[in-house]
């Protein structure tokens, strides 16, 4: 797996058309290892703090997400 901060992954052609995603989309990863999953840091925020978003290259779509706080 690859871990972005924000500025990072804005800057990737491929991976900032997630800016304006919601985290929570339903969507199902059928890789079943994580080589082209990337963690994308401060993806949104909450009340609670900020939430990283998983997303998979190969499969466009998001895996999963966690609430830092």
């Amino acid at each position: 797996m690859e871990y972005k901060l924000r500025d990072e992954w804005l800057q990737d052609p491929t991976l900032r058309k997630w800016r304006n995603s919601n985290c929570t989309e339903n969507s199902k990863c059928s890789c079943t290892d994580d080589k082209h999953h990337t963690e994308l840091w401060e993806h949104d925020s909450c009340t609670r703090g900020r939430i990283d978003t998983t997303v998979c290259g190969k499969c466009d779509s998001i895996v999963t997400f966690k609430i830092i706080t």
